[in-house]
């Protein structure tokens, strides 16, 4: 399972993290089911970050 584990170094952790993409985002793909927000950093490294909702509707 280690192959698809990601470092603690490239992860989004903190609300704060999260913030930041939400408001700096310059590139926003969405759809009915699926939106995926990007925002340049200058780490030397990408990060990524996932947010699930609790909701589901039918």
């Amino acid at each position: 399972m280690n192959e698809f584990s990601y470092p603690r170094r490239v992860r989004l952790l903190t609300g704060g993290d999260f913030k930041q993409v939400f408001n700096r985002a310059s590139l926003k793909i969405s759809d009915q089911h699926l939106l995926i927000l990007a925002c340049p950093n200058d780490l030397g490294h990408s990060r990524v970050g996932f947010v699930f909702s609790k909701k589901i509707s039918v």
